[in-house]
């Protein structure tokens, strides 16, 4: 008869100790057991965010290339939210589902390379920065950077 008075107990804890490492198979993405990459679109800033349970349990803001060119200025042209989700992983995945600024945090470490090998003068690096920055708020996504690095690259 004890046996029996345990399992509405066990059942619930057992749910709530192992619900974020099942949970995750059959809902890969969601807040229950993730981390989420964001990225500012109007200072160049990156955000890291792990969710347990749906609760927020860690937050962290990072300066990028792109923001520490700006030196804590804004890029503002568009009636845009600054942040956007980058990428969202899962323990269970290692990929993410496609945002429409999931490019952006790899666009800035391509920058990055481009900065090492062109070596552009401070007020060209400024002027790079502002123009993705500009391209990523006028379009809403991170399409159009991607042509410009190429141009950027190739030195045209």
């Amino acid at each position: 008869m004890k046996k029996k008075l345990w399992i509405p107990l066990i059942l619930p804890l057992a749910f709530l100790v192992f619900g974020p490492i099942i949970v995750p198979f059959f809902a890969p993405w969601s807040a229950i057991n993730c981390k989420h990459e964001e990225i500012n679109i109007k200072t160049g800033q990156s955000r890291y965010k792990r969710y347990i349970w749906f609760i927020k349990v860690s937050e962290r803001v990072e300066d990028t290339l792109i923001s520490t060119i700006l030196d804590g200025e804004t890029v503002d042209i568009a009636d845009i939210e600054p942040w956007h989700k980058v990428n969202t992983f899962s323990f269970v995945f290692g990929h993410s589902p496609h945002y429409i600024f999931h490019g952006a945090l790899a666009q800035v470490r391509e920058l990055e390379i481009i900065f090492e090998l062109k070596q552009p003068t401070a007020e060209q690096k400024r002027e790079i920065v502002e123009t993705i920055l500009e391209f990523w708020q006028s379009s809403g996504h991170d399409g159009g950077v991607r042509d410009y690095l190429g141009e950027l690259m190739s030195g045209e």
